[in-house]
């Protein structure tokens, strides 16, 4: 196992860095602990980045976050970005002026989408990644992590699980029928895991189990979950 793969599986870096390729800011969103900022330093260790955990890069950023961000070449990362969160506004600035994929990277917690104005300063500008705290099945299988996965279109699913290069996802929908919107996020998903998507899984409130993509998606009955 390498080591990005002991911190998150392989499985999810496609998906950071498919998110890279088109997007021009990505953020990779998590409670404090969950390895945001090793798995980024793992995957990008040639990419500049700084920290706002550090006390120098925090006050030059609340200070002058126009500056501050102008400052950068082409390509950051910058961690714990929620700590000044007028970078935010800084960020629209830049990018608005100069949208080349892959720009920013940011690392925050989930309080971030809390600060009002947030999303709609970066709407159509950039994609979330969340990224989900030990579970008590993690700390048994320390390979297993489970996620929630969304696109800078808000193209989601709900649950994700990887073990290792294998991947598995889940969607709940309240509806009777299953419809090509409602499986979205778990086709685009397969096509980034490749090989290593297994199964994917809408609970839906009818009564048949329906193959879609040619079989690795199922659209099962919410009542099978109790017959069984």
């Amino acid at each position: 196992m390498n080591e990005i793969s002991r911190f998150y599986p392989r499985r999810i870096v496609p998906v950071v860095r498919e998110a890279l390729s088109d997007t021009s800011v990505v953020c990779l969103l998590g409670p404090r602990q969950p390895g945001k900022t090793t798995l980024v330093r793992k995957m990008f260790a040639t990419r500049p980045s700084v920290s706002l955990d550090d006390a120098f890069e925090y006050q030059s950023a609340a200070d002058d976050p126009v500056g501050y961000i102008r400052e950068f070449p082409d390509v950051v990362t910058i961690d714990e970005v929620q700590k000044v969160p007028e970078l935010v506004d800084a960020i629209k600035v830049s990018v608005d002026q100069n949208r080349q994929p892959g720009r920013f990277l940011l690392t925050g917690s989930a309080n971030l989408l809390l600060v009002p104005g947030i999303t709609e300063s970066l709407a159509g500008r950039m994609e979330v990644i969340e990224l989900q705290p030990l579970s008590e099945a993690e700390k048994t299988h320390a390979d297993l992590r489970i996620w929630h996965y969304r696109d800078k279109s808000n193209v989601e699913v709900d649950a994700v699980l990887t073990m290792g290069d294998k991947t598995w996802a889940v969607e709940v929908k309240a509806g009777y029928t299953v419809r090509s919107h409602d499986i979205a996020g778990l086709v685009k998903l397969a096509e980034q895991c490749g090989e290593g998507f297994q199964k994917g899984i809408v609970f839906y409130s009818g009564t048949k189990t329906l193959p879609f993509a040619g079989g690795r998606i199922l659209a099962v009955p919410l009542a099978e979950i109790w017959s069984r």
